[in-house]
């Protein structure tokens, strides 16, 4: 069958709908196809110029939606080297083993797509495969995932979160291909110990090993030393013992996610080290002891997340050097005493939570800096005096707590002045005032309205 005609008549096994592609960019690739048109010039095609054959089909997220057939005729365009069928629905269809058929392919993606039952044995002969990419709810059995290893020998990239690696014993990992760049496993249900020998795989740039709670997974405590990598998640995995210092020498390390983990211990100094961070958390971690100092050194960081964290003492001061941070979150922390009036430096935030009980004093009026804020929440500190008016400089805000702090007094009309913001917090205060108008005022007790105007109170109209 001639490739255009194949590609119509695969266009028409399948209908088109929406909901079947969840990225906000996606759009219906193939409806724009007509006969009058060679496919060469075709919405997602691509042929080499030579030959005419078509060597590349990209549709993801292209609205397609139906039943995958073993006898599909998109397997009679045998030159494919690039296939991309990611985020369709294929209801649930079993992964056709004639995917298996395309031995000059080099990049593989089905992810999202819906397809169940198992990852079909074809697919671990495709030995050109740079890229494979099966994200989704298939089964990895033993005998298809030892063939994965031993054939696709020139494989950089491998994706294969949440697939089902229950039966994989995790330090089959190690025999994979030493040409890696990425490999992704997040949430499979891998169980056992992994060596770190993971780690030391000599040209991995990504490694995400997140949600697989049955995996205990060590780290080196030395010759621990990666220029490569730049991404590495172990959020929720079965980690015991302290974070090594070792950490530190990972230079080009730039999203580092160790959330979730039961570390013990404190969180080493060398931290700092990795100056090209832009993405940090360690929520949800056992780290005992203050955050060090050095964590002002991370001038690239973007997101911090130190929520539900066991750090005590004051929050460093140096916490102020982080001026390309956008996101903070400090809540359900043993933080104590005064917020450092250093935080007003931090000039591009957007998302500020400070909302953790020992945080107490006054308010620092370095925060009316930030002018970026969108989102701020003082819920459940013990900041205490008036509410003060600067806050009516931070003219972005959509979202501001101030619920369960001791402030008094009168609400300052500068409020007013933030036309953005929608949603105000002011429960467990003792406050009196008037309220804007044009705003969704959370107000609980220990808060008189004055005048009477449409407000909530504890969730009631007043």
């Amino acid at each position: 069958m001639p490739p255009c005609s194949a590609l119509l008549h695969f266009n028409k096994s399948f209908s088109l709908h929406k909901s079947a592609s969840d990225s906000q960019t996606s759009y219906p690739k193939t409806s724009s196809w007509r006969a009058d048109k060679h496919c060469c010039n075709w919405d997602g095609v691509k042929c080499d110029k030579n030959t005419s054959h078509v060597v590349g089909l990209d549709l993801s997220s292209s609205w397609l939606m139906g039943h995958y057939h073993s006898n599909n005729t998109l397997f009679f365009l045998p030159n494919l080297r690039k296939l991309n069928l990611a985020d369709n629905w294929f209801n649930r269809s079993l992964s056709p083993s004639e995917f298996g058929n395309f031995k000059s392919l080099t990049h593989l993606n089905l992810s999202l797509s819906v397809f169940a039952g198992q990852i079909p044995f074809e697919i671990s002969q495709l030995s050109s495969l740079v890229s494979l990419d099966l994200n989704g709810l298939l089964l990895i059995k033993a005998p298809v995932w030892k063939r994965v290893i031993g054939n696709l020998t020139q494989l950089r990239e491998l994706i294969l979160d949440r697939t089902n690696m229950s039966s994989i014993r995790p330090n089959s990992l190690m025999n994979l291909s030493s040409s890696l760049t990425t490999l992704s496993l997040c949430e499979c249900d891998l169980q056992g110990k992994l060596k770190n020998n993971i780690l030391f795989l000599p040209n991995i740039q990504t490694l995400d090993l997140a949600a697989n709670s049955d995996l205990e997974v060590s780290l080196p405590k030395s010759n621990w030393s990666c220029n490569s990598q730049k991404f590495l998640d172990l959020s929720s995995t079965n980690f015991l013992g302290e974070l090594p210092s070792s950490i530190g020498n990972l230079k080009s390390l730039e999203h580092l996610d160790l959330s979730s983990i039961n570390f013990s211990g404190e969180l080493p100094s060398s931290i700092g080290n990795l100056k090209s961070l832009d993405h940090l958390d360690l929520s949800w971690t056992n780290f005992s002891g203050e955050l060090p100092s050095p964590i002002g050194n991370l001038k690239s960081l973007e997101h911090l997340d130190l929520s539900s964290t066991n750090f005590s003492g004051e929050l460093p001061s140096s916490i102020g050097n982080l001026k390309s941070l956008e996101y903070l979150d400090l809540s359900s922390t043993n933080f104590s005493g005064e917020l450092p009036s250093s935080i007003g430096n931090l000039k591009s935030l957007e998302y500020l939570d400070l909302s953790s009980p020992n945080f107490l004093g006054e308010l620092p009026s370095s925060i009316g800096n930030l002018k970026s804020l969108e989102h701020l929440d003082f819920s459940y500190c013990n900041f205490s005096g008036s509410i003060p008016a600067w806050l009516g400089n931070l003219t972005k805000l959509i979202y501001l707590d101030l619920s369960s702090n001791s402030f008094s007094g009168l609400l300052p009309s500068s409020l007013f002045n933030l036309s953005n913001l929608s949603t105000l917090h002011l429960s467990y205060n003792q406050l009196v005032g008037p309220l804007p108008s044009h705003l969704i005022v959370i107000v609980g007790v220990g808060v008189s309205i004055r005048p009477k105007i449409s407000s909530t109170l504890d969730g009631r109209s007043v």
